[in-house]
């Protein structure tokens, strides 16, 4: 992550069918919040299934936190499921976890710690991605 933007990874699964329209519809929605995003990774198609382009993963880049809120909520939306925000590597990596209830929220963090949140809000799900991206409040 550099000073001035606040960068994920969003993961998706080959279970996940994320097809290139739906992932153009989540990169539309970051860029109307000013975010930057694109397709990073396609998974190869395989066996029995069609060959469709499915997407693996997605590089987003915003310079406040409402475009990785915005990710959250369109994997609730899409997947009706919970997410989970893995910060145990270089950026966070953003993926929607079928084991979790929808609305709901774990995050993993570098020092081993887990926070499970339920039911959080918009702004409750902002507040905290400011706070564990080490932000101020004064930006996002």
């Amino acid at each position: 992550m550099t000073d001035d933007l606040y960068e994920a990874d969003v993961e998706f699964a080959p279970a996940d069918e994320l097809g290139e329209a739906e992932a153009a519809e989540l990169i539309a929605e970051l860029e109307r919040e000013g975010a930057s995003a694109e397709i990073l990774e396609r998974h190869s198609a395989s066996g029995a299934l069609p060959v469709v382009a499915i997407v693996a993963l997605i590089g987003v880049s915003a310079s406040t936190v409402a475009g990785l809120v915005v990710t959250v909520a369109f994997i609730y939306r899409v997947f009706k499921c919970g997410v989970l925000i893995d910060m145990t590597g270089k950026k966070p990596r953003v993926k929607k976890e079928k084991q979790l209830p929808l609305g709901s929220l774990l995050l993993l963090y570098a020092d081993g710690r887990q926070e499970y949140r339920e039911a959080a809000s918009t702004e409750q799900i902002t507040a905290l991605l400011r706070t564990i991206l080490g932000r101020g409040a004064g930006r996002g």
